[in-house]
């Protein structure tokens, strides 16, 4: 299947840690299984990591939002 963002590349099916950014600090969720596009970086996730990514970005931007501001 070609990747539905850039249509360039065939997506892959593996298992990858996958970063997650917000405010400029960064955190990575790790293994979760999907597609992944090599050209330009997009996923599409099985629904449980899809939920589990999405968890764990609300998580880091609570944590985040928290930080003293400098």
């Amino acid at each position: 299947m070609k990747c539905p963002d850039c249509g360039t590349a065939e997506l892959k099916q593996d298992t990858r840690d996958v970063p997650f950014s917000y405010k400029g600090k960064t955190t990575v969720v790790p293994r979760l299984t999907g597609q992944f596009c090599d050209a330009c970086g997009n996923s599409v996730l099985t629904k449980a990591d899809q939920d589990r990514y999405a968890a764990e970005a609300t998580r880091f931007r609570q944590v985040v939002d928290k930080l003293p501001v400098r």
